[in-house]
């Protein structure tokens, strides 16, 4: 029997988000993308140091319950939503505003210095 992955939806998002990270992250990937996968199969693909660490990912995806086991292989059951911070973009916001206030000022000087040095009437 074949399930199709669904939508994750009961879990703590913050968890999900928290442990897939790294190998873990390229594990569920490459899961998602065979639905059906064994812990060589994975070591071999994503080239890994030894099949133990892709056991170890594999289990901690299970715990989490984004895979089962059946029969030694590892079947996708949900997508996750794994949602990417905001703070990662607060550095390229803060400059943006930064270089834009810069420009406004700049602006609105060279408007005074063109007002001031224009003929009166």
């Amino acid at each position: 029997m074949r399930s199709e992955p669904v939508l994750l939806l009961g879990m703590s998002d913050v968890n999900v988000d928290a442990q897939l990270k790294g190998n873990t992250l390229r594990v569920y990937v490459y899961a998602l993308k065979k639905r059906k996968v064994g812990v060589r199969e994975v070591q071999r693909a994503l080239r890994l140091s030894n099949p133990s660490l892709a056991q170890y990912h594999l289990n901690k995806l299970r715990e989490l319950g984004l895979l089962r086991e059946e029969g030694g292989d590892y079947v996708a059951v949900y997508f996750a939503i794994i949602t990417y911070q905001i703070y990662v973009y607060v550095p390229v916001v803060l400059w943006f505003t930064g270089f834009l206030a810069l420009a406004a000022i700049i602006f609105w000087y060279e408007a005074q210095r063109a007002w001031r040095s224009a003929p009166s009437p």
